[in-house]
């Protein structure tokens, strides 16, 4: 296979979150790994679509969906019919991006944790691109990055052909590996976050948390009332049981919240923020020097691990971040927010500079980068059109095995259907497509990594140079931070 050219499917790195900076730059990374480094294909990114009027249109259609992605699926009579029909369907709604993926080579997709089938955005939506990338226009498609988590049984049939249909099945997190098995996604492997193989790098517009010992606190993507004080009474405790002083980490708007709370409650100014303006390697340098993380943001318990920073989490908007604790070998555990004394114990165990959280987490660091070399040779294989395995094998279990998914699924799924039944879809002044892939989006987010001299990311913004005229303009530019590279 000569690939010159890649699509990168549901790319979220350019939303101002460092959860999805972190997935989706690491995600290019890795897939630029599998690549000759002196060889590196061009890329067509497609972000996440806005929610839209536009959408209403797929959803009045649902059944018909559905049935023809099934048709297509099973290969059954009249099949070339549906498909030219869910064609149409997905030029007329990805409009100039489905070019872009139908001039691609190779097409790479992540859902991320955006799909569960209670809506047409977060269900068919999701898949219609990539499926059609594989049936109508003959693409290999290699998913991996996402959160299988579905809410609805008919779209639970889709989605499972849907991914068997791919070259490639890799979920994120062991809940995910278990609900794959058995929906029937018999491609299903574990391949880890790529969020995991972030690099920290230096930027001094961080605080400076030398000479104290401090932990990080975070938000949730939990959509409950008050959550976002339900955290802050709960690090309240931690700080003063622990001596422990609180850096807050504002990863979304949201997370504000922490901060108006601190300036209330902590006259003294005894805590540091770490500004949601930074990119998410910075936010890796700074949860290096932290003696934990607390919180619900599956993305920054991944960061923080990645630099061997251990975890207390509470629960997010589905059961990742359960999965994410089995992965890990079953530390950073899921806590119940009403559980004080629980939380306070565990921060008091965390806060000893030798614990076993850090020596199982350093051993779990071990096997999920063994899964990344199996994964990376497989895909090196695939990409080159050399024989290999059906799928790749990382050469022994990750973390715990989780047996049966459903025993977590129904609380989550009653807050996505909520969610869903609140949802609108306007007609937004930007239009249907959103804004595209620009150098005032994209930058940002590698900008500390490649100052740091990292050469995946430099590697990435030559790339993006390359892809994106904007790109090279902006940083061909006179004063410009990243004036001069690639070099």
């Amino acid at each position: 296979m000569n690939v010159r050219r890649i699509a990168l499917v549901n790319f979220t790195g350019i939303r101002p979150n460092w959860g999805c900076q972190a997935t989706s730059w690491e995600w290019l990374k890795f897939i630029n790994s599998a690549f000759p480094v002196d060889h590196l294909p061009s890329v067509a990114l497609v972000p996440l679509l806005p929610r839209h009027a536009a959408d209403l249109a797929l959803a009045a259609h649902l059944d018909a969906l559905y049935d023809a992605v099934l048709q297509v699926a099973d290969g059954r009579s009249g099949a070339e019919e549906q498909l030219a029909f869910l064609e149409r369907v997905c030029r007329d709604r990805y409009g100039s991006y489905a070019d872009d993926v139908a001039a691609s080579d190779a097409v790479f997709f992540q859902a991320e944790g955006t799909m569960t089938g209670t809506d047409v955005v977060r269900g068919i939506r999701l898949l219609l691109l990539p499926f059609v990338a594989k049936h109508a226009w003959g693409k290999p498609v290699y998913a991996f990055n996402h959160t299988i988590f579905i809410c609805d049984d008919r779209f639970a049939k889709v989605a499972t052909a849907v991914f068997n249909s791919f070259d490639l099945n890799g979920v994120r997190e062991a809940m995910s590996l278990a609900a794959a098995r058995d929906l029937g996604m018999d491609k299903a492997q574990l391949i880890p976050d790529t969020a995991f193989l972030t690099e920290p790098a230096p930027d001094k517009r961080l605080p400076d948390l030398s000479g104290q010992r401090w932990f990080a606190v975070t938000g949730s993507a939990l959509p409950e009332a008050g959550i976002h004080d339900r955290i802050f009474a709960a690090a309240d405790r931690i700080r003063r049981e622990t001596g422990l002083k609180p850096v807050i980490a504002v990863s979304t708007k949201a997370d504000g919240k922490l901060v108006e709370l601190a300036q209330e409650h902590w006259p003294d100014g005894g805590f540091e923020v770490i500004p949601n303006a930074l990119g998410y390697s910075a936010v890796a340098s700074a949860l290096q020097q932290c003696a934990f993380i607390f919180g619900g943001r599956y993305h920054l318990t991944i960061v923080a691990a990645s630099v061997g920073t251990p975890a207390i989490q509470i629960a997010g908007n589905t059961y990742k971040n359960e999965g994410l604790s089995a992965l890990l070998g079953g530390i950073a555990p899921v806590m119940d927010l009403a559980d004080a004394e629980g939380i306070a114990a565990l921060a008091r165990e965390l806060a000893g500079k030798d614990n076993a959280a850090r020596r199982q987490l350093t051993k779990s660091q071990g096997a999920i980068s063994l899964a990344f070399d199996s994964a990376r040779r497989w895909l090196a294989a695939s990409l080159a059109g050399r024989p290999h395995a059906e799928s790749p094998d990382p050469s022994g279990p990750i973390g715990v095995e989780i047996a049966d998914h459903r025993l977590h699924l129904e609380p989550y799924c009653r807050l996505a259907r909520a969610q869903a039944d609140a949802l609108r879809y306007p007609d937004s002044p930007g239009g249907s497509m959103g804004d595209p892939p620009k150098a005032a989006t994209i930058l940002p987010a590698i900008a500390d990594s490649c100052l740091a001299g990292q050469p995946a990311a430099i590697a990435a913004l030559g790339q993006m140079a390359a892809s994106y005229p904007d790109v090279r303009d902006a940083i061909a530019s006179p004063g410009h931070p990243l004036q001069g590279m690639p070099a």
